[in-house]
């Protein structure tokens, strides 16, 4: 009850101030909500439209405004929603002569806020949005005492809390025309339904509601109904302007038409109606007016939109380019570009760079007054859908002194340029060693250009240098010392049994048996180069440093463990001053410490062992104990 008792308290105060703005320059308006994702948010907007000519008061400067929400089932008022304005632009006339000659100066202006709903707005009947503001533009024709009749915007939607909340339908921004008298008009009043619910238009008579020169703005008092306009003589639901065509709308495009049989200013309202499953679920309101004007009988001749000097009725964008339209020039006239029938803000020379697909035609006026405009043949700007090219990626080439290689590409009909590029043909040879960007590039069928780049790699061979080969005894451990040209190529032997590190130019071997281990190189750019480096594994030979032939069993001969499996070794016993003692091929009889029958003298003696079926020679001394 507090809270109530408080906007009542601000409304009797706001009402009391004294309020500098004024009424007699509101165009319309009209009231959305979109749902933001969030349960119970969104973003209220209300859309206003304001003639600002003389307009001392400017009522589009107000920096914010309060719209109010109530149940529809018991009218009881739940919220006071605050917007502020967030954004202002003028309405763009396609004649602008005629514009400032009957003193329209439009702007659209925009106030939103996010308001977040809470858990009271469960109704199934739903709620209703209201403002309301006094008064109207006193020059409306067909209203009685347009000056003390206010204005109301209305947007009646379902629970903002249930499962599948709704975004209300969002009237399109209304053009700044106006109308010739007994001249056929169209005004598109169409709205987009972010749900995509059905849209059904009807045109409605405007509200007057409860507002007037004593009381300007709404209150929060609940009210079971508002109070519409009063027709003048001669006006009514069904000839709201009237005419040969009086005012219709498409009930199912939202598309205005009329031909209108007299003169003035006229106010009108147009409801949509939201529609799910065929049950409808919210409605939306906007109020507008419009001028009915005598414009001059002369018909100015249509201009001709060309391009490059040449009349068109088709032009082709390509990728992101752009085309500039002409009319011809003239001081005598003015013209208004537009897109898809709706006029382009600032779009009104005799040039205009199209970027955007959509038909564009120019509306020419006379720039002495209020003419009859001419409408000239429209141009469909189409984007073409970009081409498809393939280029067939170069693998690295590996040695530059090769044969040159044909280039693949799609589609049809382009041209290879780059270094060592001739015709379809890459030359290595010409090119040389480095990195080259080749480019397919060509015309389609549309005019369009088309581009593919490829880089070709030419490399020098890799060069390699290992051991031509290596002996070791087993148990042993060698380097495989390798190198390469390329210092960045990943290196990978194989097999990798008995390797330190199989990924290393330069790694540790300790094979159990002889084996020829392979090495590859691979380039950054995927070259490669093999080199092979055979290992020998020698047998094992144990060579004792001393032995006693004294006859006591231990030690009696001179053992030589795993030369006795090589057959074809040389054993030989040299003295002091190098003489032979002992010769033997194969060892399958040790030596026993004589010769020529005889003990051999306690002593230091020479020995070598030639392995003669594999690379290897043991030379050493051997002392004989007694």
């Amino acid at each position: 009850m507090a809270k109530r008792l408080w906007y009542l308290i601000g409304g009797w105060l706001a009402l009391a101030a004294p309020s500098p703005l004024r009424a007699d320059h509101l165009v319309g308006g009209d009231l959305t909500m979109t749902y933001l994702g969030k349960p119970g948010l969104f973003r209220i907007t209300m859309n206003q439209y304001w003639n600002e000519t003389n307009n001392t008061g400017d009522y589009s400067n107000d920096a914010q405004q309060e719209v109010f929400v109530f149940s529809r089932r018991t009218n009881t008022f739940m919220n006071s929603i605050l917007l502020r304005q967030t954004h202002k632009q003028p309405v763009t006339y396609q004649n602008p002569a005629c514009a400032r000659a009957n003193r329209l100066q439009t702007v659209e202006v925009r106030f939103d806020s996010l308001f977040q709903f809470d858990s009271r707005y469960t109704d199934p009947e739903g709620y209703y949005l209201v403002w309301e503001r006094c008064c109207r533009n006193g020059s409306v024709m067909n209203i009685r005492n347009p000056a003390q009749t206010g204005f109301v915007l209305y947007l009646q939607f379902p629970p903002p809390t249930g499962e599948t909340p709704n975004s209300s339908p969002n009237f399109t921004l209304a053009a700044g025309d106006y109308v010739c008298l007994n001249q056929a008009y169209q005004l598109n009043f169409s709205a987009q339904d972010s749900d995509g619910d059905q849209l059904t238009y009807r045109l409605v008579t405007p509200w007057a509601g409860y507002t007037n020169p004593a009381q300007r703005r709404g209150t929060v008092i609940s009210r079971s109904s508002y109070p519409t306009v009063v027709w003048q003589d001669g006006f009514s639901d069904g000839a709201v302007i009237p005419g040969p065509a009086p005012l219709r709308i498409d009930p199912n495009t939202g598309i205005l038409s009329l031909t209108a049989g007299q003169t003035g200013l006229f106010a009108f309202a147009v409801e949509v109606t939201e529609s799910r499953n065929g049950h409808p679920i919210g409605v939306a309101r906007r109020e507008f007016q419009l001028l009915v004007t005598d414009c001059s009988k002369t018909l100015l001749s249509p201009p001709v939109i060309t391009r490059s000097g040449q009349p068109v009725e088709t032009v082709t964008l390509c990728d992101t380019d752009s085309a500039t339209l002409a009319v011809p020039p003239g001081t005598d006239y003015t013209y208004q570009w537009q897109r898809d029938r709706a006029n382009l803000p600032n779009a009104t020379s005799a040039t205009f760079t199209a970027s955007v697909p959509g038909l564009y035609t120019v509306v020419k006026s006379a720039t002495g007054g209020c003419a009859r405009d001419t409408v000239s043949q429209p141009v469909q700007v189409i984007r073409s859908t970009a081409t498809t090219v393939r280029f067939d990626s170069l693998l690295p080439i590996c040695e530059p002194n090769i044969s040159p290689i044909m280039l693949t590409a799609s589609p049809l009909g382009g041209q290879f340029t780059g270094p060592g590029v001739t015709g379809t043909r890459f030359d290595p040879a010409i090119a040389g060693v480095g990195q080259y960007v080749l480019t397919y590039s060509g015309t389609d069928a549309a005019g369009c250009r088309f581009s593919a780049r490829r880089t070709a790699i030419v490399q020098q061979p890799v060069r390699l240098t290992v051991p031509t080969g290596i002996n070791l005894r087993r148990g042993d451990t060698v380097v495989l010392a390798a190198s390469s040209s390329e210092p960045l190529a990943t290196a990978v032997w194989s097999p990798s049994n008995g390797l330190s590190n199989a990924y290393v130019l330069r790694p540790g071997a300790s094979p159990q048996q002889s084996q020829t281990y392979v090495l590859r190189v691979t380039t950054p750019a995927g070259c490669t180069a093999t080199a092979e480096v055979p290992v020998t594994v020698l047998g094992g030979v144990h060579i004792p440093s001393a032995f006693s032939p004294n006859g006591d069993g231990l030690n009696d001969t001179w053992e030589l463990k795993g030369v006795i499996t090589l057959p074809t070794c040389e054993v030989t016993i040299f003295d002091r001053w190098g003489s032979v003692l002992f010769h033997s091929t194969g060892y399958a009889q040790p030596w026993d410490g004589t010769h020529q029958g005889k003990p051999v003298e306690r002593g230091v003696y020479t020995y070598q062992i030639r392995l003669t079926d594999q690379p290897g020679t043991y030379r050493g001394s051997l002392t004989v104990l007694r």
